[in-house]
């Protein structure tokens, strides 16, 4: 799986903008939102292949949304803490950027609609 298509849902100012470098950089569509209430509008319009969701900055009611309508169709994976707990696919903050392609393509690489 080669990624070209992401989305990450964040307030953190300087994630978003290392994001939206990468995706400028490896020539990929990655797009980045704050706004809770916007993303699933956001989401459903772009259909990207990830969602990466920031668990630091998001609602648990706003990230269990997005996993119920979203991951049976897109992977969905969460930036934790260290020691915190996630879904099914985590990566752990802080954000590795430039080993950040390759670590979602391991974690999603198995991904099949079934969450």
């Amino acid at each position: 799986m080669k990624i070209k298509k992401l989305f990450f849902l964040s307030n953190n100012q300087m994630m978003i903008t290392a994001i939206e470098a990468l995706g400028k950089e490896v020539g990929g569509d990655f797009f980045t939102l704050s706004n809770e209430e916007e993303a699933f509008h956001f989401i459903r319009d772009i259909v990207p292949e990830v969602i990466l969701v920031d668990l630091s900055t998001i609602t648990a009611d706003t990230i269990g949304k997005i996993e119920s309508e979203f991951c049976q169709n897109i992977p969905v994976v969460q930036l934790v803490t260290k020691g915190e707990e996630g879904a099914l696919r985590v990566i752990e903050a802080p954000l590795d950027i430039a080993n950040l392609l390759s670590n979602l393509d391991r974690i999603c690489g198995d991904f099949n609609g079934e969450g």
